[in-house]
């Protein structure tokens, strides 16, 4: 199974929305803790690349104070002078200071054998003072100072300051390829996240837009459902109400009709024989019928048309009566529908109500009503066409233009469903 059809197809709705989500929620989080993962990797790197540096650069400084210490005692020797004194003497306090703060760091950062080259330092810095007191009173012991121990111990104290120093220079390079690679790392981490985020960001995307489009689909679908018969399509009383509500200029028509005889065609021949003829109707009225029209099944066998515009009681009247005409015709049932197949006569009243102005639905359907159930009394004496044409008080007067109605047409023998 693929992911997008695991997720669902784009013609119906997904297979788990529930395991949908959370899978992406879960990959959102996967992600994002390894961003944070790599910024903290990436973090700490930092902190310990800055402490290796700041290390290194406190030996270094220290190398360099230590190695001034040497330059320091040879030129008061070459010339003992008071500015060359007081050089010696700040030279071996900076060397001293200067070694203190890197041994801290390097303390910090784990040393273990650091007191050594402090004791040698400051061994080193107390003979160069006594060198100092008896170079400055002449004495001879002074040289044998300066050639005895100061030489051999600042020698001593240079190379092991240089071996205890190599090893964080090669620690702080280490830390700095370390950090190179984590930050490599991170932004390749926070590249995919990007994608990934990207891809899972679409894909909810994709998911929303199903589900509004779902959404209205069921909302259009419902609302056509409460507004159509589920047998034949056509509008429902609800609809056909809503239609004859609204706005519209000049006079309108409307249809009541109810079918001849509907009931012995149950009892007869069953309810599918009814279905059959109520959808047989509902195909002959909406070839009859004009587009700016409305048609609709009522309930049982009771029909109704909406007729915008038609407001003349002439053209009214000529409606109904073809319409009532061709209302009456054979309709032949196939054995699917009933067993061994029947032929029913099919035929209806038709009551038409006109009114040239605005008025009140409720009163034009019981006019268009009554001239129904005068159409049944007309058919039951006379054996004619049914039909009534009820006008009101309002005078005939010519409608506003409309589409012209569909001609006729023969009635099929076998209904469509």
């Amino acid at each position: 199974m693929t992911f997008s059809r695991w997720l669902g197809s784009q013609e119906g709705p997904p297979r788990s929305p529930l395991l949908a989500s959370l899978a992406l929620v879960g990959t959102l989080l996967a992600m994002g803790a390894l961003v944070v993962t790599a910024d903290h990797r990436v973090a700490t790197a930092l902190v310990k690349q800055d402490a290796a540096l700041g290390l290194d650069a406190a030996f270094t400084r220290a190398q360099i104070s230590v190695a001034n210490e040497a330059i320091a005692v040879r030129d008061y020797r070459v010339e003992p002078s008071p500015v060359n004194a007081q050089r010696l003497t700040r030279t071996l306090r900076t060397a001293t200071e200067d070694l203190a703060t890197a041994l801290v760091l390097a303390e910090q950062y784990g040393a273990q054998d650091s007191e050594v080259l402090s004791h040698q330092q400051q061994h080193f810095a107390d003979r160069a003072r006594d060198f100092l007191l008896l170079a400055e009173a002449d004495s001879p012991s002074a040289s044998r100072i300066a050639d005895v121990e100061l030489v051999p111990t600042h020698r001593v104290l240079s190379v092991r300051l240089e071996a205890f120093a190599a090893g964080y220079q090669v620690d702080a390079q280490q830390r700095l390829t370390e950090l190179r690679r984590v930050h490599d790392l991170s932004r390749t981490v926070q590249s995919i996240g990007g994608l990934v985020t990207g891809f899972i960001v679409a894909v909810v995307l994709r998911m929303l837009l199903r589900f509004s489009r779902r959404v209205h689909a069921e909302a259009r679908s419902h609302e056509r459902a409460s507004l159509h018969d589920p047998l034949t399509g056509l509008l429902n009383r609800a609809g056909f109400r809503r239609s004859l509500e609204e706005p519209r200029a000049g006079g309108a028509g409307v249809a009541l009709i109810d079918l001849d005889a509907f009931k012995a065609v149950n009892d007869t021949h069953g309810h599918a024989a009814g279905d059959a003829v109520l959808v047989a109707v509902s195909d002959l009225l909406r070839r009859r019928v004009r587009s700016c029209d409305a048609v609709a099944r009522l309930g049982g066998d009771e029909f109704a048309v909406l007729l915008p515009g038609m407001a003349c009681r002439e053209d009214a009247g000529r409606w109904a009566e073809s319409l009532a005409a061709d209302l009456r015709f054979e309709l032949h049932l196939d054995s699917d529908t009933v067993p061994g197949g029947a032929s029913v006569q099919v035929g209806g009243s038709v009551g038409v109500a006109v009114a040239t102005g605005p008025e009140d639905p409720d009163g034009l359907l019981n006019r268009a009503d009554r001239a129904m159930y005068r159409a049944k009394g007309r058919f039951d004496k006379t054996g004619c066409p049914g039909w009534a044409l009820d006008v009101g008080h309002a005078p005939g007067a010519a409608a506003a233009p409309c589409p012209a109605a569909v001609p006729p047409a023969a009635v099929p023998l076998t209904p469509s469903h």
